[in-house]
């Protein structure tokens, strides 16, 4: 359960790089944190959907090697969302409503919100995310920092349950679509995910049936 939290933890984007790195390369706080949230708030109302394919890096210190993997991302308000790993092996999740559904190669599993509590913080973080309300969220605090080409959102989580296995969660916003573009979610032991959004359209049709899962 932890595991399948991480993944579905993982689905908003950054150009990413240790917070260190960040300050280095030039990023500083932003000046008018009220102006910037408008915008982003608003940006987040006018979609209705999401499609992108991703890329994810899985970077863990016992391993010589970075695990990478490939997908499809979908997103329809209200609530239904499909993260769908595609190579090197084929693994699905999928949220709508109160419920998570994830496929493990013919296996199908249900989650039901209300009754894990861990599932219940992660999905409102998503919900928030696609929503623009990352500033409301009570499960992280967050810290906004911005360079010529994007804000930088530093997301410390507040609740014990993140704080089991989450560190920090880093989303980079393109300052042209004012959209997450690749994310970096640092896990307590110092192993990180990295995912890149890219080909990302906005407000195009996604039939319903994406989200069925058998």
């Amino acid at each position: 359960m932890k595991t399948a939290g991480i993944i579905f933890v993982v689905i908003f984007l950054l150009h990413v790089m240790p917070p260190t790195q960040a300050q280095e390369m030039g990023y500083q706080a932003v000046k008018d944190i009220t102006q910037l949230k408008k915008k982003i708030q608003d940006t987040a109302k006018e979609i209705q959907t999401i499609r992108a394919s991703f890329e994810q890096l899985k970077h863990l210190s016992i391993l010589e090697n970075d695990i990478k993997s490939y997908g499809m991302f979908y997103f329809k308000r209200e609530n239904n969302l499909r993260w769908a790993y595609e190579k090197p092996y084929q693994y699905v999740i999928v949220m709508t409503g109160d419920e998570i559904r994830i496929k493990n190669e013919q296996k199908v599993n249900a989650f039901d919100l209300k009754s894990n509590r861990l599932f219940r913080e992660i999905s409102l973080m998503m919900s928030v995310l696609l929503r623009g309300e990352i500033f409301e969220n009570q499960a992280f605090s967050v810290e906004m920092k911005e360079n010529e080409n994007y804000y930088l959102a530093l997301l410390k989580p507040s609740t014990e349950e993140l704080k089991q296995f989450l560190a920090t969660v880093y989303l980079y916003f393109d300052k042209e679509q004012l959209t997450v573009t690749k994310l970096r979610m640092i896990e307590k032991s110092g192993d990180y995910t990295l995912i890149t959004f890219n080909d990302k359209k906005i407000n195009i049709e996604i039939q319903d049936s994406i989200f069925d899962l058998h």
